[in-house]
């Protein structure tokens, strides 16, 4: 790990898989006291990237900590390394939520809501999420809210809630230096999927709220957990406003598919015409990619009902369907 500000430390650990993407693991470290801001994937290439860093560090487990900023794969698979070390755990009460009762189930519904059918179901729920890629962790796990503050040395860290992403996702803020480690909140040149599960969630519009929350703290450097960190408030409020042009042009797109559709269109139909796919493509290597995809266009698809601009209902097979 480099040290990019004062105190601030970074390094990436590789993917090792088509599915994966690299993750940027944060360490604030001042003294003994060391703070690290997600773990990665579950894969050699993080064990061995952890177990350098301690050494290298000279860190001891019990004056460590790690603070998760949301439950997916690529956040919290080294978490059972950090706890045989004996190290503290952070989290929000409702990503913990997830942990404790998983999440297939929620993925597999999601995929419904789209218009998924069954073998595509089995593709998505296991292939590529499997669950037993997410090791158990439910005991000896610190709640942190919104506004709890951790104290690593002199620097002052408190948890923000950067709902979108996932419900509970939570950043770290530090006012002095004008720092946020927001997770997957804000990525640069990447609109980060909004995980809308079911109906009349709202979560575009809550998003879009938690962006002008980021935008108004006017920030000098935004540490995400993927891609290039951004410099400069200027810098950051384009990458903010990038993803909401990027979200907005796809729910016009949406809606020009549903203006030209003959008959109502699930999540998934709409994705398929707008990417020029077609159902029998689905494939383990693609299957991530359309999923994620038919999400962001299930997200616009709810906001474009909120405002009044699309029709909704459901199918026999449990599918939301769109008009126009």
């Amino acid at each position: 790990m480099k040290e990019i500000l004062p105190h601030i430390y970074m390094g990436t650990i590789p993917a090792e898989k088509s599915t994966q993407n690299d993750v940027n693991i944060y360490m604030i470290r001042q003294g003994e006291q060391a703070l690290f801001i997600d773990c990665g994937y579950d894969t050699s290439s993080s064990l061995t990237f952890f177990e350098h860093v301690f050494d290298t560090f000279g860190l001891r487990p019990e004056k460590t900590a790690l603070l998760l900023t949301h439950y997916h794969i690529d956040h919290v698979g080294m978490v059972w390394w950090f706890r045989q070390k004996g190290a503290a755990i952070y989290m929000s009460a409702p990503e913990y939520e997830d942990a404790r009762t998983g999440l297939t189930h929620i993925r597999t519904d999601v995929g419904y809501t789209c218009g998924f059918h069954d073998a595509e179901i089995s593709i998505i729920g296991q292939r590529i999420f499997d669950p037993r890629d997410y090791r158990p962790f439910f005991h000896d796990v610190n709640l942190l809210s919104p506004g709890d503050v951790l104290t690593i040395g002199s620097c002052q860290l408190q948890a923000l809630s950067l709902p979108g992403h996932t419900p509970g996702q939570l950043g770290l803020y530090e006012a002095d230096r004008g720092i946020l480690f927001c997770g997957d909140h804000i990525i640069r040149h990447l609109a980060p999927v909004i995980l809308t599960e079911t109906r009349d969630q709202h979560f575009l519009h809550i998003y879009e709220e938690a962006l002008q929350y980021v935008a108004d703290l006017h920030l000098h450097w935004l540490f995400p957990a993927h891609n290039d960190t951004i410099c400069g408030e200027a810098d950051i409020l384009k990458a903010i406003e990038d993803i909401r042009i990027s979200y907005r042009h796809l729910c016009g797109t949406a809606q020009l598919v549903l203006k030209a559709s003959r008959h109502p269109l699930t999540a998934y139909e709409i994705t398929c015409k707008i990417y020029h796919r077609t159902r029998t493509e689905l494939r383990p290597a693609l299957g991530l990619r359309q999923y994620l995809m038919a999400q962001k266009v299930l997200t616009c698809l709810e906001a474009l009902y909120d405002e009044g601009k699309v029709q909704r209902d459901t199918d026999r097979h449990g599918a939301l369907i769109y008009w126009q």
